[in-house]
């Protein structure tokens, strides 16, 4: 059976979720890691997709490749943009060429925290960061080439490999008992 799904981001904590649950599924599928598939070369991310899509029966592309350290990014603008939005606008535009679906997923972030109740996809982004800013220019870019893409935006995730959201909380927790915990 051919791969149905291609995974980027592969070797990440939502890319290994998604990998865990594929093949508890039985679904074929293939995962590129950042060792694998630079999303950043556009050479790369066309011969890579191009090869997928001639062998797979209705597939589909899920993006769980990003930058995803939000204080760094702060410090490393570029790196954040260079991933969040040229990669995922070469995912997008190569996805469309050769027919696979496509499903980014981007993050709570783009907006700014500020709404008092839970945001609905209507909702105009306002983000407050260089991480959610360059998420959303990742979503502006993803649906500039492929209006049919498919956006997810998540919270934060968590599970190995980490770092996540309770580990940060523990590791913050630490520095302020002085390692009591």
């Amino acid at each position: 059976m051919s791969a149905r799904y291609v995974i980027t981001g592969a070797a990440g904590m939502l890319g290994t979720g998604l990998r865990d649950v594929l093949q508890e599924r039985g679904e074929a599928f293939e995962a590129f890691t950042h060792a694998d598939l630079d999303i950043t070369d556009s050479d790369a991310v066309r011969d890579s997709l191009g090869r997928f899509a001639e062998t797979a029966e209705r597939p589909v592309l899920i993006n769980a490749a990003a930058y995803t350290d939000v204080e760094r990014a702060e410090e490393e603008p570029d790196a954040a943009y260079r991933v969040n939005e040229h990669g995922a606008r070469l995912l997008a535009a190569a996805a469309r060429e050769v027919g696979l679906r496509f499903v980014h997923v981007s993050t709570d972030f783009v907006f700014d925290g500020t709404k008092g109740e839970p945001y609905v996809e209507t909702d105009t982004p306002n983000p407050v960061s260089v991480y959610g800013a360059s998420k959303r220019a990742g979503e502006v870019a993803v649906l500039a080439e492929d209006p049919d893409a498919l956006i997810v935006r998540t919270a934060w995730v968590y599970g190995p490999p980490g770092p996540d959201f309770p580990t940060k909380v523990l590791e913050r927790a630490r520095g302020l008992t002085d390692g009591a915990l």
